[in-house]
């Protein structure tokens, strides 16, 4: 008797998980563009290192990342970060509005080039679209249930607004990260540790993000992130009375 071989269903298009890579150019492919030397990260997929051409690295200094799956980048020295229609819009020196044009003509001309492989080329969720309706009221926009119907009929519309919600959220992140980092620290100045953490602990709960884990990470990083950076500078400043 025959076998019968049962093939799995085509998995179904999630809403939300928008095909970026149609519409726009890997955030690597960019930065080769504009001769930003982007070296991969070991053990770190999809993650690069690069000198920051927005706060003028020098020799060996890398504090840019470049994110290929997620197609962001940040600067751990000068704090710019966003997708890639800012990313090429600041080192094009043109609007975003004017990316997002030259990206809608090359859409009808059959879309941007991407190397075979290249994981920009896989449909995937943007980061945004797992914030949560909370943590979107806390960045001042509305959940996802009211964002309007037709939001995500314009690929390129939508791709500029999430990696814009994106920032948002990264901004806002990054504030309580500070402050958090700010607690710690200062605390142990008092000797009271556990009471910090517990602190930091109530406030993550609070945003429902991990606050503690980043801050631990950051103490013992080789390159600090810029909001622990700043967090460390205002104790010093404290201790020393000024």
């Amino acid at each position: 008797m025959r076998a019968i071989h049962k093939t799995k269903p085509a998995a179904k298009r999630e809403k939300g998980v928008i095909a970026i890579q149609t519409i726009f150019p890997s955030i690597i492919a960019v930065a080769e563009e504009h001769g930003i030397d982007a070296r991969p990260l070991p053990r770190k997929q999809g993650e690069y290192t690069s000198p920051c051409p927005f706060c003028g690295d020098r020799g060996r200094q890398r504090h840019l990342r470049l994110n290929s799956e997620k197609a962001v980048f940040y600067c751990y020295r000068c704090g710019r970060s966003g997708g890639v229609v800012t990313f090429k819009s600041l080192l094009s020196d043109k609007s975003e509005n004017e990316v997002l044009a030259d990206c809608k003509r090359n859409k009808k001309n059959g879309g941007v080039e991407t190397q075979p492989g290249d994981p920009s080329q896989r449909y995937r969720k943007h980061p945004a679209m797992r914030l949560t309706g909370f943590q979107l009221r806390r960045v001042g926009l509305q959940p996802k249930s009211q964002w309007p119907a037709w939001w995500l009929e314009d690929h390129a519309f939508a791709a500029w607004w999430l990696n814009e919600v994106w920032s948002r959220w990264r901004r806002h992140l990054e504030y309580h990260q500070y402050h958090a980092a700010l607690t710690i620290l200062s605390n142990e100045i008092d000797g009271d540790p556990q009471k910090a953490v517990k602190q930091v602990k109530t406030l993550s709960s609070e945003l429902n993000v991990d606050l503690l884990t980043p801050v631990l990470k950051a103490r013992k990083a080789a390159m600090q992130p810029r909001w622990f950076v700043e967090a460390k500078e205002t104790v010093e400043k404290f201790k020393i009375g000024i």
